[in-house]
């Protein structure tokens, strides 16, 4: 190992220690944790499926353009309406926090697909998936 790599080693070793958020590692092993959903009081919880719609983006290496997409949370609410508000918070906020709308130009319309109690008070993971459709398959 030549003195030049040794010395960047040694300064990511610093920065890791000197500052564990900042240097990346901290938010890419959160991203990993699972997030609990837990009902209390009158709350109860719901895993409510979203479709968004309205946008239309082109991948990498895809022939065909990706015009919407469905999405599941599972929140602790007092009503469906409420379940609803939060879940369409959570998803237009991880949008943005991912650039969608610079990519996209605009944010997705979004509608419940499916919202239902469920028995439980507690779930381990309350954010589960993205599933992205092509503009001509039935959605």
């Amino acid at each position: 190992m030549n003195a030049s790599a040794k010395n960047d080693d040694e300064g990511f070793i610093a920065r890791l220690i000197r500052d564990p958020i900042r240097s990346g590692w901290f938010r890419r092993l959160f991203r990993e944790l699972p997030r609990p959903a837990l009902a209390v009081g009158a709350d109860r919880l719901y895993r409510v499926i979203v479709k968004g719609t309205g946008f239309r983006l082109l991948f990498e290496g895809g022939s065909r353009p990706v015009v919407g997409f469905y999405t599941n949370r599972t929140v602790a609410a007092c009503s469906h309406q409420d379940a609803k508000e939060s879940v369409f918070r959570s998803v237009r906020r991880r949008r943005r926090s991912r650039g969608f709308e610079s990519l996209a130009g605009c944010m997705p319309s979004l509608a419940v697909e499916e919202s239902v109690v469920l028995p439980e008070r507690f779930v381990l993971r309350s954010v589960s998936g993205l599933a992205f459709f092509p503009a001509d398959s039935e959605g």
